[in-house]
């Protein structure tokens, strides 16, 4: 049965409170590393609006700790920290196991997302409520893309 709308999203929101401490460490530390100042208001920016190498070299540091996470955990437990804490789990169309592969590209994509200037945001949005309309598997696109589906753990 297919995971509800719901508690995909207080997975996700449970995921990025998971993600937070790392994000502090990595943006300070490594940002005062490459003489990045976040200190400053309107200063300093990371993703598709960064400017500096600096700035880049976080953002990149950054997306790769993310891609990590979601990736290596889907890929060997089909689950996040925030899925297992909501009971749903990422598995291949058949039921079976997602591959490596399939975590990859479905983490991929969305970490692609989030770098394209402007429109990124929107792709993000238009992804996370795709699967309010999509039938029968209730698939977001990044889901759709690495052709697995996220259901009810249990």
């Amino acid at each position: 049965m297919p995971a509800g709308w719901g508690q995909r999203f207080a997975a996700w929101l449970i995921d990025g409170l998971v993600l937070f401490i790392p994000a502090i460490i990595v943006i300070a530390g490594l940002g005062s590393a490459v003489g990045v100042d976040f200190t400053q208001p309107g200063g300093a920016q990371i993703g598709p609006m960064a400017g500096s190498s600096g700035e880049w070299i976080v953002t990149i540091v950054w997306y790769a700790i993310v891609f990590g996470y979601f990736a290596g955990l889907v890929a060997t437990k089909g689950q996040t920290v925030g899925k297992m804490a909501m009971k749903i789990k990422i598995v291949q169309l058949d039921g079976q196991k997602v591959t490596g592969a399939q975590a990859a590209i479905r983490q991929g994509i969305f970490v692609g997302m989030a770098l394209v200037p402007y429109i990124g945001g929107l792709a993000f949005l238009i992804n996370g409520l795709w699967p309010l309309w999509d039938k029968p598997f209730a698939q977001a696109l990044t889901d759709k893309a690495a052709k697995t589906r996220v259901i009810k753990a249990g």
